[in-house]
């Protein structure tokens, strides 16, 4: 893979979790009714990222200074200037990945936090009298009178 290419990779990985990163803020403070399509705007980025990793991955395979220098472990004054920028990107797009990784937790309690406040009220609501189901269950047990027929209970 050529130099240019590889850089285009890292600068759409990089672009694309700093997307991922703005959709995890903003599941922060949305309302529990935008959830949905923030996750699924938030995936289609991270699935992008994970195909460009991947591809970064294949051609790096063979070289192992390449390698070293995609996943930060080169030693940077060492570097060739073309290098050099491959390394800096590679670290632009671990720096949104970091930023994320601290933004998840946060993510889930908030999600944690708007499911036990959605079971509670609808625990509130099926305990009131204005329930459908306590509707229905107290018209069985008002509406029917029991009877009898031949000493049997019919109902």
């Amino acid at each position: 893979m050529e130099f240019s290419e590889i850089l285009s990779l890292l600068a759409s990985q990089h672009s694309d979790l700093v997307q991922v990163e703005k959709l995890t803020e903003q599941i922060l403070y949305a309302s529990a009714e935008d959830f949905p399509n923030l996750i699924d705007q938030r995936g289609t980025f991270l699935e992008h990222a994970v195909l460009g990793e991947n591809q970064l991955k294949q051609a790096s395979s063979g070289d192992g200074r390449l390698r070293g220098v995609l996943d930060g472990s080169a030693e940077p004054g060492t570097l060739s200037p073309e290098l050099r920028e491959i390394y800096e990107a590679s670290l632009r797009a671990k720096a949104a990945l970091c930023r994320i990784r601290r933004l998840e937790p946060q993510v889930v309690t908030r999600m944690e936090n708007e499911r036990a406040e959605a079971l509670s009220h609808l625990e509130e609501l099926n305990a009131s009298g204005n329930s459908a189901a306590a509707a229905y269950s107290h018209a069985l047990r008002t509406a029917v009178p029991s009877a009898s027929f031949m000493g049997t209970r019919s109902v």
